[in-house]
C-alpha cells in the first residue's frame, strides 16, 4: 500500500526516475557499441601490408586452361538467362532468333519460363567439343541438365549463343 501511495502523490518524481534509468541503460547500450565496432587487435596492427603499385602498363599473366573459358562463356550465358533476359537475347544467334522462337522475344521469354528450374543456376558444364572453323571456333557445351549450347567464338568474350535444345546425358 504505502509504494502506490508514494507513487500517486509522487508521480513526476517517479517518472524522472524511469525515465534516468532508462536514458542511462541507452547511453551504456550505445558507447559499448561503439567500442565494439572500433575494437583492432594489437597482432593485427603490427602485421606488415605492402600495396603492390603497378606502373603504367604493367599487368599480371593468369594462366587459364581452355576448360576454364568455356566454363565462363556457360555462366556468363546462364547468368544472363537468370537475371538479363534481355542480354541473353542480344547474344543468340539468328538462326536460333529465326528458328526456334520466330524472332519473337516474347516466345524467348517463354522458353525461358518453361526451362528453367530451381536448380538451373548451379548447372555446371558436363561435356564440350571444340571445333575449329577458319579463324572462328564452336563450342558445343553439355550442361548437367543436359540442354546442349553452341558458342560461335569471334574473339576472346565475343561471342553469340545456339540452344540446340536438350540431349540425352550418357
Amino acid at each position: 500500500m504505502r509504494l502506490k501511495e508514494f507513487v500517486k502523490t509522487h508521480k513526476v518524481i517517479v517518472i524522472i526516475l524511469i525515465m534516468l534509468i532508462v536514458f542511462s541503460a541507452l547511453i551504456i547500450f550505445f558507447k559499448n557499441r561503439e567500442e565494439n565496432k572500433t575494437y583492432t587487435s594489437p597482432e593485427i596492427e603490427n602485421i606488415p601490408y605492402d600495396k603492390k603499385q603497378y606502373a603504367k602498363n604493367e599487368y599480371r599473366v593468369i594462366n587459364m586452361q581452355e576448360e576454364d573459358v568455356y566454363e565462363l562463356y556457360y555462366h556468363d550465358f546462364l547468368n544472363k538467362m537468370l537475371n538479363d533476359k534481355e542480354a541473353a537475347w542480344n547474344i543468340l544467334d539468328s538462326e536460333t532468333k529465326a528458328e526456334q522462337f520466330n524472332d519473337r522475344y516474347d516466345n524467348y521469354e517463354t522458353y525461358l519460363k518453361n526451362n528453367i528450374t530451381k536448380n538451373t543456376h548451379n548447372n555446371k558444364v558436363l561435356k564440350y567439343q571444340v571445333t575449329e572453323m577458319g579463324t572462328q571456333r564452336k563450342i558445343s557445351v553439355v550442361d548437367s541438365e543436359g540442354y546442349v549450347y553452341t558458342f560461335n567464338e569471334n574473339g576472346v568474350f565475343n561471342y553469340n549463343v545456339h540452344i540446340d535444345g536438350k540431349t540425352k546425358i550418357d
